[in-house]
C-alpha cells in the first residue's frame, strides 16, 4: 500500500510561541503537524520505513547538527507566508538535494526553486496575506537562532495528521 510521506526539520512549538499564535489562526495545518521546514515534499510510494530509514541515514551520517537563523518573512505567489532561514539555509538547500537522491530522486520537482522557510500562513487573499507580514514584523523584531539536530520523516494520515515513522538523531 502506497504511503503519503515528508520529510522534515521538525522545530519545538514551545521554542516559537509567537510563531505558534499566528499559525494557530492562519495555518490550516496547525495543530497537526508542528512548525518545520521540508526537506522532501509530499509524495506517495510503497517503500518500508526501514527502507526510508536506510537512505535517510546513508544520506545524514555526513551531517551534524548545526544552527539556523529564521529572520524574514515573505509572502509567496500562492499566497503563502513564508519564515525564511537565512544563516544555515545553505546547508539545509544541501540536505534537500542528497535526501532527493537513489530512490527519492523520482520525487524531485523541477518546476520550483527550494527556499527553506517554516510556512507560518496560507491565505487566498495576498492583501490579507501582506497584512499578517505587517503584523508579524511587529512581533517579531530579532533574528531567531536554533540548533537543528534531527531530521523526521513522517507519514501524512488522514485529515492531514503528521505521524512520525522515523526519527535521524545527528
Amino acid at each position: 500500500m502506497k504511503k503519503k510521506r515528508t520529510i522534515s526539520i521538525f522545530l519545538n512549538r514551545h521554542i516559537l510561541p509567537i510563531v505558534e499564535q499566528i499559525r494557530a489562526k492562519h495555518d490550516p495545518l496547525y495543530g497537526k503537524i508542528p512548525p518545520h521546514i521540508t526537506l522532501v515534499f509530499p509524495f506517495k510510494n510503497e517503500m518500508t520505513t526501514e527502507q526510508c530509514q536506510h537512505h535517510m541515514s546513508r544520506i545524514l551520517k555526513d551531517f551534524n547538527p548545526f544552527q539556523i537563523t529564521l529572520e524574514d518573512t515573505v509572502v509567496a505567489e500562492d499566497g503563502c507566508l513564508f519564515w525564511l532561514v537565512k544563516d544555515g539555509k545553505e546547508i539545509i538547500q544541501q540536505l534537500n538535494l542528497k535526501l532527493y537522491s537513489g530512490p527519492f530522486k523520482e520525487y524531485r520537482s523541477t518546476t520550483h526553486q527550494y527556499i527553506p522557510h517554516i510556512t507560518i500562513g496560507r491565505f487566498n487573499d495576498l492583501e490579507k496575506a501582506k497584512a499578517v507580514q505587517n503584523e508579524i514584523a511587529q512581533l517579531i523584531n530579532e533574528p531567531v537562532t536554533l540548533t537543528v539536530d534531527r531530521i523526521t520523516l513522517e507519514t501524512i494520515g488522514e485529515n492531514e495528521a503528521s505521524i512520525v515513522e522515523y526519527v535521524h538523531v545527528m
